[in-house]
């Protein structure tokens, strides 16, 4: 699947634009004392009423333990109460209290205004454009991200072959790994995955796009506690367009439900465009090496994430 650089060039520029936008609107929220991501924890739990800090965080994509830290300045600050869930005695509630819902209404009211203060001077047909226009911008991008399905694993023979196959092709193309011991390495790690998986601790997601397989990640168990992220790719044309977020967001919520106590993997310095997921999900890296055996000298790095 390609695309039209120029329309890459063109959405990446209103990206930044639009960022830009966002940052003026925010400002008063900085200057209340709050960031950016406690308001929208406040907005959030403003929303649900109330719900645990695992369901924020993953709502935010936030990691556990910096949600823990931020739900805990806010019991202290007394605009939260944890309470204990009557349906399972594990998870604690979190409710915003009335200190906490009249400094969610006092953000939201700055944030109002702001965007009121950017729209006085258009006029009004103007306006109902530039509204008509964000409607346009949000309907069309909602119809391209709802194209991306994650599909149930059947542990079938046909996947077993998209997973491998799609990435000799990938790695080859744009990375050069074309050894023997390469392929044999791969071959031998997705057949050693399918034979021994374990869907009671273990799970594959298979991406579909308009019906057409274009990417996978699985966690499968490393020890008691510990997962491993393996066979993370998408087809280079849908980089960009959140496929990548939408896997390893819904592998690191599988690790966590699952109750594990860390997850890592290995990847190589060049893929850029996953170890910048890698590390705004939280994860760091804690070994690398050099490897000769792929076609092309490569700086393996494992990296770990504590849930």
């Amino acid at each position: 699947m390609g695309f039209d650089q120029d329309m890459v060039a063109d959405i990446r520029q209103f990206n930044r634009f639009y960022t830009d936008i966002l940052g003026l609107i925010d400002q008063d929220i900085l200057d209340s004392g709050f960031s950016l991501t406690e308001a929208r924890i406040l907005y959030e739990l403003s929303l649900a009423g109330e719900a645990t800090a695992n369901q924020i965080a993953s709502q935010l994509r936030l990691d556990k333990s910096y949600m823990s830290r931020m739900v805990a300045g806010f019991v202290r600050a007394g605009l939260v109460t944890r309470r204990v869930s009557d349906q399972d005695n594990r998870a604690l509630l979190l409710e915003l209290t009335e200190k906490g819902k009249k400094t969610m209404a006092e953000l939201s009211e700055r944030s109002n205004l702001q965007v009121k203060t950017l729209l006085a001077p258009l006029k009004e047909e103007e306006r109902q454009e530039l509204k008509a226009s964000m409607q346009t911008i949000q309907g069309l991008l909602k119809q391209s991200t709802e194209r991306f399905q994650l599909r149930r694993f059947e542990n079938t023979p046909l996947e077993g072959a998209f997973i491998l196959q799609k990435q000799l092709e990938i790695y080859e193309r744009e990375n050069g790994f074309i050894s023997d011991v390469w392929k044999t390495f791969l071959s031998d790690s997705v057949t050693e995955m399918l034979k021994n998986y374990k869907p009671e601790r273990e799970r594959v997601w298979l991406l579909e796009v308009d019906g057409v397989l274009s990417g996978c990640i699985a966690i499968v168990q490393a020890a008691e506690e510990t997962a491993q992220l393996r066979f993370f790719f998408v087809d280079s044309g849908l980089r960009g367009f959140g496929a990548g977020e939408l896997l390893i967001s819904s592998a690191l919520l599988y690790c966590r439900e699952k109750q594990y106590r860390s997850v890592f993997l290995w990847t190589c310095a060049d893929l850029k465009a996953a170890r910048h997921l890698y590390a705004k999900h939280g994860f760091v890296i804690t070994e690398s090496h050099e490897n000769q055996d792929w076609g092309v000298p490569a700086i393996e790095e494992r990296w770990e994430l504590k849930l």
